[in-house]
């Protein structure tokens, strides 16, 4: 089966309308409060596991997707499964067809789908940003070793670096993010 992305609209429309009826062992639970569930689609961004690329597209699309969530009878509902693998796994449960028309929700998505195809980031700062927070500090981590290294050679200390040295203070300070420059 091909990608949602690599599909023209009416393709991956008909390709993922009711594809939850075709997960093995699965029941979405939803489907009884609603009355044209096979109208929806499921479609997963990110597990427990997910890395910080999957993490980032999954907001940029909840982010998309939000203002078809609201009203009534919305097409778009917040998803959230859980498996005995992974634990739980999100997504969005979006109506693919309403009137035997393709809804702007998936249309949406299906614009997501495919730049997320030829291009795997969908907000380069969201994704550069949670990098950033996930790189460890100064204080901690593999940086830690190299910046108290620095600091003992600049102040004419010969001794090796090892692990008991990083709790050593240096004129009373300890390694950390503002002084390891």
């Amino acid at each position: 089966m091909s990608s949602i992305g690599t599909m023209d609209l009416e393709e991956a429309a008909k390709q993922s309308v009711s594809n939850w009826l075709r997960f093995p062992s699965f029941v979405w639970y939803r489907a009884r409060d609603i009355e044209d569930a096979e109208d929806f689609a499921i479609v997963y961004t990110h597990h427990r596991d997910s890395g910080l690329l999957d993490q980032s597209n999954a907001e940029a699309i909840r982010k998309a997707l939000e203002p078809f969530t609201e009203g009534d009878d919305p097409d778009v509902f917040e998803e959230r499964h859980n498996h005995w693998a992974c634990g739980w796994i999100d997504g969005f449960a979006i109506r693919v067809f309403r009137n035997g028309e393709i809804t702007e929700a998936f249309k949406v998505y299906h614009d997501l789908a495919e730049r997320m195809d030829t291009y795997p980031v969908l907000s380069d700062e969201d994704y550069s940003r949670r990098e950033y927070e996930a790189t460890p500090t100064c204080s901690t981590g593999w940086r830690r070793s190299a910046c108290l290294r620095r600091r003992l050679r600049s102040r004419g200390r010969s001794r090796r670096y090892t692990p008991a040295a990083s709790t050593v203070p240096i004129r009373g300070k300890f390694c950390g993010p503002c002084s390891c420059t």
